[in-house]
């Protein structure tokens, strides 16, 4: 039987290809990514489906967010009427990190890529904060390193 759920999947699914077409991602490449997380866990589906359509394909397979961003780079959007970090909330629908809004020190969403702006769930891992340090500094990114 058709539910309201499967009409309102179905209708974000063409809303997503259509978003995702409009800005150069091509629909293989939002089917594809959006599989990952399937439609049997709905909520995950939505929040990945919100954070995909607002990006565009980057250098390396990045995924970079074009909406509202922090100073550094960081995107934001609004989730449960609460600012988080894009990438935060990408990680917390794949399944990387346990709580979007959790202790910062807890759980940290690393990128291997180094792109601020990328919400790859590919390109995330979970780290404390005392790893996501240690990267920074092995990679040289630390402000008084010069």
């Amino acid at each position: 039987m058709f539910t309201y759920e499967d009409f309102k999947a179905a209708e974000l699914k063409r809303e997503a290809d259509a978003r995702a077409a409009g800005r150069g991602m091509g629909n293989i490449e939002a089917r594809r990514l959006l599989s990952q997380w399937g439609t049997e866990h709905g909520w995950r589906y939505k929040l990945m489906l919100r954070v995909i359509s607002r990006c565009e394909n980057g250098p390396g397979g990045c995924l970079e967010w074009r909406g509202g961003s922090c100073v550094k780079g960081y995107g934001r959007i609004k989730v449960n009427g609460r600012l988080a970090a894009t990438h935060r909330v990408a990680a917390y629908a794949a399944g990387i990190i346990d709580d979007v809004f959790g202790p910062e020190r807890e759980q940290c969403a690393l990128h291997a890529c180094d792109n601020p702006s990328c919400c790859n769930p590919d390109h995330l891992s979970a780290g404390t904060l005392s790893d996501n340090m240690q990267d920074c500094a092995a990679k040289g990114r630390l402000g008084f390193q010069k």
